[in-house]
């Protein structure tokens, strides 16, 4: 017998399908008090034509692990075809595209950002609407997320043409006021955001054992990186590589030669180094680190996308025998909660300076101080409010 409500999970990448199922799970738990018949919508990925179908398999396997089968995709060119239409017509055109299914609730990491993150949520007005933030709770940061003066001169012809589309098609979403928030981890950029939100905060206990057993259902997973760690020692240094110049941040150049210097930095000569990229990011900037490093280092690249798209909290085995070293990454504060897995920040104020492009530094720092704070807030967090908010 089918479930009697229905639920939609929104995602654009897959660590925010865990965060998305934590919240789902403990909403049916302890408010909704039943399961749903449950579809997941992974769109706006920001992830090259070729990569799409890579990132959707990932997405449907960590899916099928937990016995979730029903994924729909809409692409960049399937969702720019949509928005070139009278914002009604959008909305009508993505429930068409979601099999018309009248949902009773809807997950969505947040209300800004892209057009498909708001055309979702104006599309289901009575839906109960329920965010469960970025980077498991990652919440009050949309003006970090803005349009800035150096993106319209980086790509002053995509700005314009987005601005022609409000004008010319009625793009004026409402913003919705979300019903429940529901964060694993509550972090507010803004320290204001979460005042006057119906905050909900899933007990650890649960949601690490919602990882677990997702990853004991990836046994293909484990077996690669079983094949890996057999052929390295103890203690070696496993590098999370970000995702810069794609995000306008810098250039190829300046990131590539920020990753060399802090695996020189971090790491001794004759060290095996492993290298895991950005879900995002193109696996030709491992192939070149590799050649810069491999004379005086044991490099290991884990560039197999059948992998590699699994978040780093799917990644057990690693985070037992590796010492992890995140560049510009939350993972830190998840890891720690999830595992009580302490991970070296590599960054400092001086290489931000360095290598970023002169606007995005005061961002960056702030995010790497935001994230460090965070992490050393989990010794005295109650579990229940904001694990750390910026100071007003």
């Amino acid at each position: 017998m089918k479930n009697s409500k229905k639920s939609l999970i929104a995602i654009q990448g897959t660590a925010q399908f865990l965060a998305a199922y934590i919240a789902l799970r403990w909403y049916e738990e302890s408010i909704q008090k039943e399961s749903s018949d449950t579809t997941i919508l992974l769109y706006d990925t920001s992830v090259s034509k070729d990569n799409e179908s890579l990132f959707l398999n990932s997405v449907k396997m960590m899916a099928q692990a937990v016995s979730l089968n029903n994924v729909i995709f809409i692409s960049e060119t399937e969702m720019r075809d949509l928005s070139l239409n009278w914002y009604s017509k959008c909305k009508r055109k993505l429930k068409s595209k979601l099999d018309n299914i009248d949902f009773d609730s809807v997950l969505i990491a947040r209300d800004y950002g892209s057009f498909g993150t708001q055309l979702i949520l104006n599309a289901y007005p009575n839906a109960l609407s329920i965010e469960y933030g970025d980077s498991f709770g990652l919440v009050g940061n949309e003006n970090a997320l803005k349009t800035s003066f150096s993106d319209f001169l980086n790509r002053p012809l995509n700005i314009l043409k987005g601005i022609v589309k409000k004008v010319l098609y009625n793009h004026y979403p409402k913003r919705i006021n979300f019903d429940l928030t529901i964060l694993t981890l509550p972090m507010d950029w803004s320290g204001r955001y979460l005042a006057h939100k119906n905050l909900i905060v899933p007990p650890k206990a649960f949601a690490t054992d919602l990882i677990m057993k997702m990853v004991n259902q990836l046994p293909d997973l484990i077996n690669f990186c079983n094949e890996i760690l057999n052929h390295v020692p103890n203690n070696s240094h496993l590098y999370l590589t970000s995702n810069l110049a794609n995000s306008g941040l810098t250039n190829y150049e300046n990131e590539l030669s920020l990753y060399e210097d802090v695996i020189r930095e971090t790491s001794e000569i004759g060290k095996c180094i492993i290298l895991k990229n950005h879900p995002r990011a193109s696996n030709l900037i491992l192939k070149d680190l590799y050649e810069k490093l491999k004379d005086q280092y044991t490099v290991i690249l884990i560039d197999n996308n059948e992998y590699s798209l699994y978040p780093i909290e799917l990644w057990l085995l690693f985070i037992e025998k590796c010492c992890i070293l995140p560049v510009f990454s939350s993972s830190v504060v998840s890891l720690k909660y999830f595992y009580n897995k302490d991970s070296i920040m590599p960054l400092s104020e001086k290489k931000i300076d360095k290598y970023l492009f002169r606007d995005s530094v005061p961002h960056l720092v702030r995010g790497e101080l935001f994230c460090r704070n965070a992490t050393n807030a989990l010794e005295r967090w109650d579990g229940k409010s904001a694990l750390w908010k910026t100071p007003n």
